[in-house]
């Protein structure tokens, strides 16, 4: 999974938002995916051969925008968390 928000180029007031936006549904989404994958009763429904694929977010961001960066921190910490379900 790859996605890029360019905060280092001027942007209106919308376009900032609606990064912002799916950012907070993308880190939703993947709250609900992992707490899903910790269901003990999933575990036991998935194939072995099972692999969570390698995913990369890479986000471009100005250093002045502490909520986005904040945003990359947790979805990142989200999926070392899934991941670490399947390879401890």
């Amino acid at each position: 999974m790859e996605f890029e928000i360019d905060l280092k180029n001027e942007k209106n007031n919308h376009e900032l938002h609606e990064e912002r936006e799916y950012l907070s549904h993308l880190i939703s989404y993947l709250d609900y995916l992992t707490e899903s994958l910790s269901n003990q009763k999933l575990k036991d429904q998935v194939n072995e051969d099972f692999e969570i694929p390698h995913a990369q977010i890479e986000v471009e961001i100005d250093d002045t925008n502490f909520n986005i960066k904040l945003c990359k921190e947790r979805i990142n910490k989200i999926l070392y968390d899934a991941a670490s379900i399947y390879y401890p």
